[in-house]
Parts: C-alpha cells; sequence; structure tokens
C-alpha cells in the first residue's frame, strides 16, 4: 500500500512539473514568443534532479522530494500546504 502511494505521489508531481513548465510560461508571456528549446531543456534539466532524489522503499522518506518541489511551486508563485501521512513521512 505505501508504495502505491508513493507512486501515486511521484506520477502527480510529474504531471505537475509537465503542467508548470508549459502553462506558466504560456500564461505570462502575454503576447511574446515562447522559447521552446529552452522550456523544455528546463523541463528536462528539473526532471533529471528529481528524478535523483531518493525515495526508496524502505524506508520511503519523500522529505527531500517534497522540498525540491516545494521550492519549484513557490518560485512560481504557487501556494504549497503539505501533510505529514505518518510521523516523520509528508
Amino acid at each position: 500500500m505505501n508504495s502505491l502511494r508513493s507512486n501515486t505521489i511521484l506520477l502527480f508531481a510529474l504531471r505537475m512539473l509537465c503542467l508548470l513548465f508549459v502553462l506558466i510560461p504560456a500564461t505570462t508571456a502575454t503576447g511574446q514568443e515562447i522559447d521552446w528549446k529552452a522550456t523544455v531543456g528546463e523541463a528536462i534539466s528539473t526532471l533529471q534532479r528529481y528524478l535523483q532524489i531518493n525515495t526508496t522503499n524502505p524506508p520511503g522518506d519523500v522529505t527531500e522530494a517534497a522540498d525540491f518541489l516545494q521550492q519549484i511551486l513557490e518560485r512560481e508563485g504557487i501556494p504549497v500546504t503539505r501533510y505529514e501521512g505518518a510521523p516523520g513521512k509528508i
């Protein structure tokens, strides 16, 4: 069950990253041309850094991954609320 939850969280995070790097630049460009090469490069780089974070189960600690995603979202002005599923588990 815990592995399923971790996979669900990972899938959600990956979807959010994709949305972040496609929708945010498109909505803030206000008529400016989007540099898709740079956007794709940034998305790939961010995903690579995210995938390097150890979220192996056990122990299943995803705090570092949550910190990483929180930094990205807050940098883009998106509010973040984190919930602890169990002591020491975000």
